[in-house]
């Protein structure tokens, strides 16, 4: 970019006639008002924003003294701070010279919709949607919106022969990639399309997770008997999804973390054992106590197995440092984005909550549309349902006295067969659900 063209000198008369005069509303930002009438009335300005409008510079710097005090990045603000501007003159009853209304219809015409189609008329946009490429005309893409039976389309599960998901995709990279909204002054009606498609189908999962980039899992060797446990009783009718939600309850049921790593803070013999990755081989049926990147890697190594794609997060480092620190594990079935930590809270992990039969904290759902989130929580719950008992209640303790509630509490504890850090936690949850604070405190 020439610099000569993409910046305007104020002087120090203006720039103190800037500071002092207040700001007008332009679409998406504020404009100040000063900047809006040398636009409209000083020669160079208006030559510098019609390159601008025109497309010959990406931006304008507002330079004073050699000091960068503002940028102009944002055509459609111009033209709907300009509008802000007559409105304030219309009611301070100041007059409107045929200048500056000549250069507003002339800006304005240039970022017309008929502009927009001027200015793409016959461009391909190229682009990849989850390992498929795509062509399409700008043509296909406009006209799309201007449809009347736009909302009817929609209902399509295809759109020009394009997955609906993915044709939505390919609309709204190429209005980000080009700036469309920044640039071009969009009808309501086109505008109230658009947002509607974004709002109504969730695609934020799309070009995410299109590989799996962790290698660790592929070298690990995990005990027959246990893979055997872990998976036999999974429903046959059950999708990638459900099968991988299934597994992650099923295996925080059969593990428990290790209370020794946690007791001796992560030191000593303990802390070698466990990150060894060649240990993986020797948890069994009769070893079942591990920890948080023990479980995240055989996790892995089951949602690899369902064709799953997925990315460790490891907590203190950008790659697979297999032993440091904590581990959890991000991955995409579809338009979901899921997260699973089954050591979110040591005392109140997944580990220990499927084991009385409470809803897990550390498997979610990311995506950011309440939709999504609330199909999710539909479809977990189905799994809770059918791995969990019925879940056991805590009623009418306020009946009991102090002597009743402790005898309550050592049968629980009796009649629950769990050992190490989950016996620690539900004794924890117990005491906490069994006594009142002030019972607590005596």
């Amino acid at each position: 970019m020439n610099t000569r063209n993409d910046v305007i000198n104020i002087n120090d008369n203006d720039y103190n006639l800037i500071k002092q005069s207040h700001n007008i509303m332009g679409k998406y930002q504020k404009v100040n008002v000063e900047i809006i009438k040398n636009i409209l009335n000083n020669d160079s300005y208006y030559e510098k924003i019609n390159e601008f409008f025109k497309g010959n510079i990406d931006k304008i710097v507002l330079l004073n003294n050699k000091k960068i005090v503002g940028t102009i990045l944002n055509k459609v603000d111009i033209i709907y701070a300009i509008e802000s501007y007559f409105e304030e003159c219309l009611l301070l009853k100041k007059e409107i010279n045929e200048e500056e209304k000549n250069r507003y219809y002339v800006l304005k015409e240039m970022i017309s919709l008929k502009s927009l189609k001027n200015d793409y008329n016959n461009y391909i946009y190229n682009i990849t949607v989850d390992n498929i490429n795509y062509s399409l005309f700008f043509n296909d893409i406009i006209g799309f919106l201007e449809k009347e039976d736009f909302y009817n389309i929609l209902d399509s599960k295809k759109i020009n022969g394009i997955k609906r998901e993915h044709f939505i995709y390919i609309i709204r990279s190429f209005f980000n990639d080009k700036k469309i909204l920044a640039n071009y002054n969009i009808s309501n009606d086109l505008m109230k399309k658009y947002n509607y498609m974004l709002n109504n189908f969730d695609i934020e999962a799309l070009n995410k997770f299109t590989s799996t980039t962790d290698r660790l899992y592929r070298i690990i060797n995990v005990n027959k008997d246990l893979e055997d446990t872990i998976i036999k009783d999974v429903p046959k009718d059950y999708n990638e999804l459900e099968r991988a939600l299934y597994i992650y309850v099923k295996m925080c049921k059969i593990f428990s973390y290790d209370e020794k790593y946690y007791v001796f803070n992560q030191q000593g013999e303990n802390r070698i054992r466990h990150q060894d990755i060649s240990h993986i081989m020797d948890i069994d049926l009769n070893n079942l106590e591990i920890v948080c990147f023990e479980f995240n890697i055989l996790y892995c190594y089951f949602l690899n197995k369902l064709g799953i794609n997925f990315k460790s997060n490891y907590i203190k480092s950008n790659s697979e440092n297999y032993g440091k620190g904590h581990v959890n594990v991000d991955y995409r079935f579809d338009k979901f984005l899921i997260e699973a930590d089954s050591t979110l809270s040591i005392l109140s992990s997944d580990m220990y909550l499927s084991k009385v039969n409470k809803k897990l904290n550390g498997i979610k759902c990311l995506n950011q549309n309440y939709n999504t989130r609330k199909e999710f929580d539909h479809i977990l719950n189905k799994i809770y349902d059918k791995i969990y008992d019925q879940e056991e209640r805590i009623d009418n303790l306020n009946k009991l006295n102090i002597i009743e509630k402790l005898k309550y509490l050592y049968d629980k504890l009796l009649t629950k067969e769990l050992k190490n850090m989950d016996s620690v936690s539900y004794f924890i949850d117990l005491y906490h659900n069994i006594f009142t604070e002030e019972e607590r405190e005596n």
